[in-house]
């Protein structure tokens, strides 16, 4: 199975991919920050990368260009509250990008998909 890195700023919002995706099979690691994500992008080697935008801090583009940049293998997610930061030219470096839901159908649907596309699944 892949290992995946949620990263999202809000403790709810963590819990919440902690409980839906513990039964998974696939490796977990969470972050609290771009900085985090960038670091444990490093260390855990992820090969999906489920990242919020609005982040205190450094934000989830930005934190996404660091980590691609270093790892182009890498794939990315984003999750965020914000559909306007869709038509950001640099959000279109990520493999999907969702508007956040209570629902995890359409996320675990994404992951499930952008991992067969990237022969991890």
């Amino acid at each position: 199975m892949a290992k995946i890195l949620f990263v999202d700023d809000e403790h709810a919002i963590r819990l919440l991919y902690e409980d839906e995706f513990a039964d998974s099979g696939h490796e977990l690691a969470f972050a609290d920050s771009g900085d985090m994500a960038i670091e444990l992008s490093r260390s855990f080697k992820p090969d999906l990368i489920v990242m919020d935008i609005r982040m205190p801090g450094m934000d989830g583009l930005e934190a996404m260009s660091r980590i691609v940049s270093e790892d182009n293998e890498v794939a990315v997610i984003i999750n965020s509250a914000y559909p306007h930061h869709k038509e950001d030219f640099s959000s279109w470096l990520a493999d999907a990008y969702l508007v956040k839901s209570m629902d995890m159908k359409a996320l675990k649907n994404t992951i499930l998909e952008v991992l067969q596309k990237r022969g991890k699944a």
